[in-house]
């Protein structure tokens, strides 16, 4: 999790506009608008008096502010800063203030609970409603208020119509003294109960008719929290008794009671979480973070105190945002939080905290995941019981000086606990090679069947674990390939990758396959300018296409294409809809090569907490990012990573497979080592690179011909001594060698000692040093082969042994040939001739190869033969052929 620089607010009023557009801060008497993802000023509206309260309006255009203590109320427009509505409350008071559903009109509570005033922000006319109790605080198409009339307990059910608001029903309930209600998600009933000196539940449709009254006669406390399944199909009734009991909506009675227990003999499948809080060497201080518990366990409690109003029972429920938990604290057990399995009905985890819980809520993107407030400096995380749970810590602190005259911010080390190992798959992943189906998208590729066959063998010989093809549906001759590569019986599974197209389905699922890659474009650049289809089109295709495949036994994955343009609502809609249909993965696309490492492991880890099936990665290297969005996204726990032999692919390619193993040994060198035959990756390259008529890149991972060479002095010193100093790589784990290049003006006498040690010729170290300025000096005028050196060192040592100083001092003096040309003159100076700034390149055309290697060989021609270097032809010629 990343932290922004803290941002001034007063008493907590920091609130997201409902698009997640905008963020609204008070200061004082200000109220700032900030860009959600830039988090720069938009806004500023001044104002006279202090604010304490702000609120959106539902479409995020309208921002209320009010002083509560006066009865002020200020709505600004943040798109018109001239636009402003001002509302006073006056002698009533005002309790509290919130927006009606339509955006158009604004609901004011007055204090002592005298009346409800309804103003409009088109009519600036006022409705009012006398004696109101309780009402609903959800937002539905009416409004739902309990009423006291009479010493009798009533609830109004009104339209909300911000030009017209009308009593549509009102009915009398049976409780002594109404404690509050609440209406089911779906709009269709209410739950009413008593105070808490009586146990009544009662559920009411909107007509007033009473589908269920469940009372308790006992001399304990009665209710204390309700809460409604998402689906209204449940309601849990949290009591002072310590238990949770659900009621159904078909006989309205409960159906199940939820204990609370004091002490646990035998956890069984509870998974019990305790924050501890120890020292750390590492950070020099106290970090917290959670140990699992097993066995017995005594559930910490308070004592109970005799007074109004006690601290006991459960104080409060929710459920998540698909109903499978709900989530409760039983205030006699303020620092424990239980969890509960709402299928199987069972209690599934305890979190203890070490301070009491303020506040839990259940994530409404990723229903397993939930975050607990404790008042203090962390944010405590359950994410599910496979990925159980983490501590994040604020990086800030507000202490006051001893005096308590002033405050001060202090911003700790990044210090939490992080459960990204039990997320990481790192050392648990599965590569699925695509050079057969991306690769066949480079610009200079073309495999036959023979070349796809060559391929396939060494791949799988290799050990990856999936080979990916092009789609049947592209070709006849596509076709035939995938069913040719099927019937080699090789041990990694054959893939083919298609449109989500019932054609393609079909043709595909015949060639025998071990699975189908399903893909469609999700972004809003694919939608209108490629297939023109919408999401709903999008959903139902998918649908059809994934119970074909599924039908047939075979493996299917669902990936969205260009998802990181894609809306990220529509997306993780689209892909929990098919998790649960059945896919064994579901595919995230970097389609363009946009995303970066951060937005990669923010995207993976979310998606994570949404679907249960593995998840796939395929990025594209535009921006260079390929490599490290793939180790990023394996950090997010995602599964499979796409890739190609030296990355070829569509535009730039996409991770490369030599690029990906070089990273993944960096962070589990013996997991690489048992899975892949690391040797054959160099082998596996030059079979491609001939095959598509490009050369390995001089500094390509692990095989380039740079990756195990070393040149300064002082580099050549440390590998001699420990090649670790200067290697992340072992070369000999990939079948390399290690060329320490000493023939140069860089190079140190330890790297010549050990040279002339191969050579086993034995120089004191003085005479390294002298022989090693020789080496040094002619490097100023040409580089120098090892053959060079070599000869050199032996021909020094030889006229050492001879003792004959003239011959020591001819071989000092040896002064190698330069390269000049015949007749060579330096053209004149331009005027306004820049140094090092290249004006114009001109390229030969593809036709003009014949005509470059004519103007090369007379230029090459006009060199003294005796005078050109050693090289140089060779290098010329090697350039004739590239072109």
């Amino acid at each position: 999790m990343n932290f922004t620089e803290p941002y001034k607010q007063s008493i907590n009023l920091c609130r997201f506009s409902p698009d997640l557009k905008y963020i609204a801060t008070v200061v004082d008497s200000i109220i700032v608008i900030r860009n959600a993802d830039t988090l720069q000023v938009s806004r500023e509206f001044k104002h006279s008096t202090s604010l304490q309260y702000i609120e959106w309006s539902p479409n995020s255009s309208l921002i209320l502010a009010a002083n509560l203590k006066k009865g002020d109320i200020i709505v600004r427009n943040i798109y018109d800063p001239t636009w402003k509505k001002s509302i006073k409350e006056g002698p009533a008071g005002l309790l509290n203030v919130k927006w009606n559903l339509d955006g158009k009109s604004i609901m004011c509570f007055s204090d002592f609970e005298l009346r409800i005033t309804i103003w409009s922000l088109i009519t600036n006319n006022g409705y009012y409603i006398q004696d109101p109790k309780y009402h609903n605080k959800e937002d539905p198409p009416w409004f739902i208020l309990a009423e006291r009339r009479e010493c009798k307990d009533f609830i109004g059910v009104y339209k909300c119509d911000s030009d017209d608001w009308k009593l549509l029903n009102v009915f009398q309930v049976d409780t002594v003294d109404l404690d509050n209600i609440a209406l089911s998600p779906n709009g269709h009933y209410i739950v009413a109960w008593d105070n808490c000196i009586w146990y009544k539940i009662l559920i009411y449709t909107l007509d007033g008719q009473c589908l269920g009254n469940f009372s308790i006669d006992d001399e304990g406390l009665g209710v204390k929290s309700v809460a409604w399944s998402p689906s209204s199909k449940l309601v849990a009734v949290g009591s002072y008794d310590q238990k949770i009991r659900l009621f159904n909506n078909y006989t309205w009675s409960p159906i199940i009671e939820l204990i609370h227990a004091g002490r646990i003999k035998n956890p069984n499948q509870l998974k019990i979480w305790k924050e501890v809080n120890e020292f750390s060497k590492e950070y020099g201080r106290n970090i917290s973070k959670y140990d699992l518990v097993d066995g017995p366990l005594e559930v910490p409690s308070i004592l109970i105190e005799a007074k109004p109003n006690p601290k006991l029972g459960v104080g409060h429920c929710k459920f998540n945002s698909n109903g499978h938990f709900i989530a409760a604290r039983n205030d006699n057990m303020p620092n424990c939080l239980w969890i509960w399995n709402i299928p199987h009905l069972i209690p599934v985890a305890l979190i203890i905290q070490l301070n009491p819980i303020k506040h839990f809520y259940w994530n409404p993107i990723w229903p397993d995941q939930l975050l607990i407030c404790c008042g203090n400096e962390y944010m405590y995380f359950w994410c599910g019981l496979e990925l159980g749970t983490e501590i994040i810590e604020v990086p800030i602190e507000i202490r006051a000086n001893a005096d308590g005259s002033e405050v001060r911010r202090q911003i700790p080390p990044s210090v939490y606990t992080r459960y990204s190992d039990l997320l990481s798959r790192v050392n648990n992943f599965s590569i699925i090679e695509s050079t057969l189906r991306e690769g066949e998208q480079f610009a200079n590729a073309f495999f036959d069947t023979n070349k796809k066959i060559e391929i396939a063998k060494a791949l799988d010989e290799f050990g990856v674990e999936y080979i990916e093809l092009t789609s049947p549906a592209a070709s006849e001759q596509s076709r035939q390939d995938c069913e040719a590569i099927s019937k080699l019986g090789l041990k990694a599974k054959i893939l083919t990758h298609i449109r989500c197209h019932m054609d393609d389905a079909k043709i595909a699922v015949e060639t025998g396959v071990d699975g189908v890659d399903v893909v469609i474009g999700t972004s809003s650049y694919l939608r209108e300018f490629s297939h023109g289809k919408d999401m709903d089109y999008i959903a139902e295709k998918a649908t059809e296409v994934i119970n074909f495949v599924k039908s047939k036994g075979i493996e299917v994955r669902f990936s969205s294409e260009d998802s990181f343009r894609s809306d990220l609502v529509d997306l993780l809609s689209l892909y929990r809809m098919v998790d649960k249909l059945g896919v064994n993965r579901v595919g995230i696309a970097d389609t363009v090569g946009c995303a970066n490492p951060r937005q990669v492991y923010d995207l993976v880890r979310t998606l994570r907490g949404i679907v249960s099936c593995d998840i796939e990665c395929h990025f594209h290297n535009d921006t260079g990012c390929a490599i490290a969005n793939a180790y990023a996204a394996l950090e997010a726990g995602a599964t499979h990573i796409d890739t190609s032999i030296l990355g070829i692919g569509e535009r730039n390619g996409i991770t490369s497979l030599g690029g990906l193993i070089a990273r993944m040994y960096t962070a589990d060198k013996d997991y690489i080592k048992s899975k892949y035959k690391l040797h054959m990756l160099r082998d596996l390259e030059n079979l491609v690179a001939d095959s598509v008529d490009v050369q390995v890149p001089f500094n390509n991972y692990i095989t380039g011909y740079c990756a195990f060479t070393h040149k300064a002095g002082i580099h050549a010193k440390a590998i001699l001594n420990n090649p670790s100093t200067y290697e992340i790589l072992k070369p000999e784990d990939f079948g390399m060698t290690r060329y320490v290049n000493i023939g140069h003006r860089l190079t140190g006498w330890n790297a010549v000692k050990n040279r002339a040690e191969q050579l086993g010729l034995s120089l004191t170290d003085d005479q390294v040093k002298i022989i090693t300025a020789k080496i040094k000096e002619l490097g100023d005028i040409r580089p120098q082969k090892m053959e060079d050196v070599d000869n050199l060192l032996r021909d020094y040592h030889s006229a050492l042994n001879s003792g004959d100083e003239s011959q020591i001092k001819n071989v000092l003096s040896v002064v190698p040939a330069i390269p000049k040309l015949k007749g060579y003159k330096p053209p004149p100076e331009k005027p306004g001739a820049e140094v090092g700034i290249v004006k114009e390149l001109r390229l030969p055309s593809a036709s003009s190869p014949p005509n470059v290697h004519e103007d090369l060989s007379e230029e090459l021609a006009a060199y003294d033969a005796e005078d050109v270097h050693p090289q140089a032809e060779i290098l010329l010629s090697s350039s004739f052929e590239e072109q």
